[in-house]
């Protein structure tokens, strides 16, 4: 079995959007329950966390981090789409993760993103475009091979 829980950034600082806000109040408090469930559902952990190198990404993540005492490690694949570059380029560039990510053997794999990059990365396995908001996480799950019964998602936490 393989399992990817996708978590977007709780909510970000407004008062600039030209900066790379951290969180707002509300969005720490986000980053908190996203730890806690963590903690109280007793997921196994990856030994690493990946994160977007956006600061409201690392920011969601540095609870569970500590309370883990796991490191955050920035993947700037999972960043949100960039200025520079066009829709069919951002598509390639999520694609290219995660085709990688269905051929590394790490059984699981924990991503803190974007509301532009999670809904790709759940349309690639299941087909189908979902929306995800603020401080939620879900998870896609393939059990067997590639050519298996292929992926399920499941929303855990809105």
């Amino acid at each position: 079995m393989k399992t990817l829980y996708l978590i977007r950034h709780a909510h970000r600082d407004l008062s600039d959007r030209t900066l790379d806000n951290g969180l707002s109040l509300k969005g720490v408090a986000q980053a908190k329950k996203i730890a806690e469930w963590f903690s109280s559902h007793k997921i196994h952990l990856p030994p690493e966390l990946i994160s977007s190198p956006k600061l409201r990404c690392k920011e969601t993540l540095t609870p569970l981090s500590i309370s883990s005492r796991l490191p955050i490690a920035i993947d700037p694949d999972t960043e949100e789409q960039r200025e520079h570059e066009d829709s069919a380029q951002f598509g390639r560039r999520v694609l290219h993760w995660f085709e990688n990510w269905e051929q590394n053997t790490a059984p699981i794999t924990l991503v803190c993103s974007h509301g532009d990059w999670i809904p790709l990365i759940i349309s690639l396995a299941c087909g189908q475009r979902v929306e995800v908001s603020k401080g939620s996480i879900t998870q896609i799950m393939r059990e067997g091979s590639k050519a298996g019964p292929g992926f399920s998602v499941h929303r855990l936490l809105l």
